[in-house]
């Protein structure tokens, strides 16, 4: 992210990662079964399934800003219904790359639509997001300029 300023506003552009992980010649994503994601439930070995993608979570225990509660409940489970009911920022679903470890094996993924089983789609949906969020936020620097500049008395 980057801050900006210009005329005593602040304009925050923000870079959003969300083809992760790039694959290389010399890189193999690796691939877990739902059966194999299910033995990490532990405070000490921690995964999560994230929208078909598979997070070892185990870091992150004492760092969740919610607390580590809300992540064991959904150790070794599909935690995407919940991760995006709970609105989580760009921020938060940027630094989720840390804890990327590859991809839920095809034959477990479950069609749904908050799940999507194509990874160009789930890519599309938080491309929509970034630009409408910063759609909306050129529309609010522009009414406060408007109105700072006494355009909109």
């Amino acid at each position: 992210y980057q801050r900006r300023v210009h005329g005593g506003f602040v304009f925050v552009v923000l870079t959003v990662m969300t083809d992760y992980p790039k694959k290389t010649e010399s890189s193999e994503v690796k691939v877990y079964t739902r059966d194999e994601v299910a033995r990490h439930k532990t405070k000490s070995d921690c995964w999560i399934v994230i929208r078909n993608k598979v997070y070892n979570i185990t870091n992150l225990l004492n760092e969740h800003p919610g607390g580590d509660r809300i992540l064991l409940d959904h150790a070794g489970l599909d935690g995407t219904d919940d991760f995006e009911v709970y609105g989580h920022s760009i921020s938060a679903r940027t630094w989720m790359k840390d804890f990327y470890i590859g991809e839920l094996d095809p034959k477990d993924v479950k069609d749904s639509p908050a799940v999507s089983a194509s990874p160009s789609s789930s890519s599309q949906d938080t491309g929509s997001s970034a630009f409408l969020t910063i759609l909306l936020l050129l529309l609010v620097a522009g009414v406060l300029y408007a109105y700072h500049t006494g355009l909109l008395s």
